[in-house]
């Protein structure tokens, strides 16, 4: 697919009849990745209960391979704490963060 004009005006994204097309294709592509991965996972499931319950932590075949991790500990700090003792200005920092597009498609309209 090759790229096309997006127009803006007046600070606002124009929506051609080409762009409301691409964007419907879009939308159906998104519902057909939904229903493949929840297809995918009802499929991957069971595979993954039976690893749990014999404490299998890999397993490789022609189609797929599937590793996991156990459950383990992760350390933080109480911000409240330091809050309430103090301390959390003297070591708050701030750090660039990239920003992110989340793109969400609506349920489609029924028509009739």
């Amino acid at each position: 697919m090759s790229e096309y004009e997006i127009i803006v005006k007046d600070g606002q994204i124009v929506v051609t009849e080409e762009i409301a097309n691409l964007l419907k294709q879009a939308q159906a592509l998104d519902r057909t990745i939904k229903e493949l991965t929840d297809k995918r996972d009802a499929i991957v499931k069971p595979l993954k209960s039976a690893m749990n319950k014999n404490g299998i932590t890999s397993f490789k075949s022609d189609y797929l391979s599937v590793s996991r991790t156990a459950d383990s500990m992760t350390e933080t700090v109480n911000e409240e704490r330091m809050k309430a003792d103090g301390v959390f200005e003297k070591y708050r920092m701030f750090i660039p963060k990239k920003g992110s597009y989340r793109v969400n498609f609506k349920k489609e309209k029924n028509n009739g």
